[in-house]
């Protein structure tokens, strides 16, 4: 019998091994069947200091998780972006992700995509090292002209331009009223030589006006066709007029007929190529050619082509694009230097508690003193004086629970043109005040979010991403890893900007001491800051619509010629009663972020900007709104 049961045992576990082994080797079949897929292209955004990531990810089973982008460059900064992702079943799904970039940012930085499950466990991953490489090799330059038959030689020569070291090759394109408005946000040039802009509507100048607004380039040929191209645009946008245009000897080999125009002060000559003058317009360029380029004297020189490719690296080398490259930046230790003064913790006035110590003394000495007497009262001043001290530690109490700080805190300095163009821009600065991390909801206005690159290298400081972005949906998180509380982490925002107003400086150029300020905006301003050439003054605010006279109102008259040149300043009004040195420092930070070599400039400073981030944070807000100084009949 006990045979029996032997084999009956041997059997089911015969039978019992055998399935194991098979279910075992489906789920390892299935296993080695599991398949990822991930891949990514960059593209950077025309005119803004951003980048588009479209990445595409695959799975062969249902999957809910996160697709990582981590950005490391060569000194090891680093941050990750993170966007909740479900795939099903061998399927795929494709979104794209805008990252800024700020401070000493890398097109050859270190990238990897990652997939992530639920609990942000890495699944699958792949490097991608050149993914913010520039690979469009193609400028594109619409035409809208009536002879644009005429301009075939322009690709006869070298069709080539070159703009920050690398050669990209020229296509040009004929522009119709029809066709403008679907093609002009794909051109890099636009080019109107002898067409009546009179015949365009007022979207379609709006829409070009903004278009050099946000980065684009527009040159106007003029010459022979007078101001036939220029007709159409608002006079503050143009402003420049053609007088007369007679026959004028072109490099001693051929005969143009060469427009006599009067230009405004914000012009510059472009110094070589074909005759003309630019001005930076917001992010873009405005180029105005004393000659038409469909001028049979241009056609019938052979180098003309060359000399339009000048003209076309020219006005490149003067829009907000080129740089991006190669213009001064804001270092972090500018950044930081700025945040020292504006991080978040509040000040605490002394002046109220001098006030709150002054009248305890008061009401306990000869107050207390004269009411108990003429009240023949004077055995109750054991008890009064306990009392009134009771009742003045409760009244600081309250006052200075004013000033307690809270765990988690972010200081925002938001800096927008006053024309609509580009975006806001906000430098964040953020810190717990009990523990290392931080993380906090991002509000629904911002649709970008980054981190600042150090080319030192010391400050994100390792690989594992300090730094990570969470995109849920349209919900977006922040958190940094810190090493202890306070340690700060320094983020950058981005959000549509529209227009503010303006505010209007009137002085004679040189001496900005005499000036006046008007506020055509909205916004209560705390303070204002004037650039005029390489000096620069604060001036003490004014409301929507007043006008501040500069010379009754200084606060700091100084030179600013490089990074750091201001950082100290904000040191001197450290114990001023009537300035807040977080203040100064705010509006200078907004100076120091906004010059290059455009030219004269004013900022309006207001602490009442609206607040972008969610839930329990203590943050504090400026905003600085700021507009170039146009000449009006023949003064600032």
């Amino acid at each position: 019998m006990a045979k029996h049961y032997k084999k009956i045992f041997l059997i089911f576990f015969s039978i019992f091994f055998g399935i194991a082994l098979f279910v075992g080797s489906r789920d390892t079949k299935a296993a080695d069947e599991d398949k990822y897929l991930l891949s990514a292209t960059g593209k950077k955004v025309k005119g803004e200091d951003s980048y588009d990531i479209t990445v595409t990810a695959y799975s062969s089973k249902n999957i809910s998780g996160y697709v990582r982008i981590s950005v490391i460059n060569n000194t090891n900064d680093s941050i990750a972006y993170d966007t909740k992702i479900s795939i099903p079943a061998d399927a795929d799904k494709t979104f794209t992700v805008r990252i800024p970039v700020e401070g000493n940012y890398q097109i050859d930085n270190m990238v990897n995509v990652a997939l992530l499950d639920d609990k942000k466990n890495r699944i699958y991953g792949i490097n991608l090292p050149e993914l913010f490489s520039d690979t469009e090799k193609t400028v594109t330059v619409g035409v809208l002209s009536n002879e644009f038959s005429k301009l075939s030689y322009l690709t006869s020569g070298n069709g080539v331009i070159n703009r920050v070291g690398e050669e990209y090759e020229l296509e040009y394109l004929e522009l119709t009223k029809d066709n403008l408005s679907a093609m002009l946000d794909d051109l890099n040039y636009l080019i109107i030589d002898g067409y009546d802009t009179d015949l365009l509507s007022a979207t379609d100048i709006s829409r070009i006006q903004k278009y050099v607004s946000k980065g684009g380039i527009l040159i106007i040929g003029t010459g022979k066709n007078d101001g036939l191209s220029m007709k159409g645009f608002d006079k503050d946008f143009i402003d420049a007029e053609v007088k007369s245009h007679q026959k004028s000897s072109f490099f001693n080999s051929t005969t143009v007929d060469f427009a006599t125009i009067l230009f405004g002060s914000s012009y510059y000559y472009s110094g070589y190529g074909i005759d003309g003058y630019y001005k930076k317009q917001g992010r873009g360029v405005l180029y105005i050619s004393n000659v038409s380029l469909t001028d049979d004297g241009l056609i019938n020189y052979p180098y003309t082509a060359t000399l339009v490719n000048d003209v076309l690296e020219i006005t490149y080398n003067g829009t907000a694009f080129y740089y991006d490259y190669d213009r001064y930046q804001m270092g972090l230790y500018t950044l930081e230097g700025y945040f020292d003064y504006i991080e978040g913790l509040k000040k605490v006035s002394f002046t109220g508690l001098k006030w709150i110590i002054f009248i305890y003394v008061l009401i306990v000495g000869p107050v207390l003193y004269i009411v108990l007497k003429k009240l023949n009262k004077r055995e109750f001043f054991w008890v009064a004086v306990p009392a009134v001290t009771i009742i003045s530690m409760i009244v600081v109490m309250i006052y200075a629970g004013r000033f307690r700080l809270s765990e988690k805190n972010v200081t925002n300095i938001t800096i927008m043109n006053n024309d609509g163009s580009g975006m806001r821009k906000t430098y964040s600065a953020a810190f717990s005040s009990k523990k290392s991390d931080i993380e906090f909801e991002i509000g629904d206005s911002v649709s970008e979010v980054g981190s600042f690159f150090d080319g030192l290298g010391r400050y994100n400081g390792r690989q594992e991403t300090p730094y990570i972005v969470t995109m849920n949906g349209s919900s977006i998180k922040a958190e940094h890893s810190g090493g202890a509380p306070f340690e700060k982490g320094y983020f950058v925002l981005k959000s549509e900007n529209e227009e503010s107003g303006n505010i209007k400086v009137v002085y004679d150029g040189t001496n900005v001491d005499r000036a006046e300020i008007t506020n055509y905006t909205e916004n209560d301003f705390e303070y204002y800051l004037i650039t005029c050439n390489s000096d620069y003054v604060i001036v003490k605010g004014g409301k929507p619509g007043e006008t501040t006279s500069v010379f009754k109102n200084i606060v700091y008259y100084g030179s600013f010629y490089g990074s750091n040149d201001a950082l100290n300043v904000p040191r001197i009004f450290a114990n001023n009663d009537k300035h807040d040195s977080a203040d100064i420092a705010a509006i200078l930070m907004g100076m120091e972020d906004i010059f290059d070599d455009s030219g004269d400039y004013v900022i309006g400073l207001t602490k009442d900007y609206k607040r972008l981030t969610k839930g329990d944070i203590n943050e504090t807000s400026y905003g600085l709104y700021y507009n170039s100084i146009e000449p009006q009949d023949g003064v600032y």
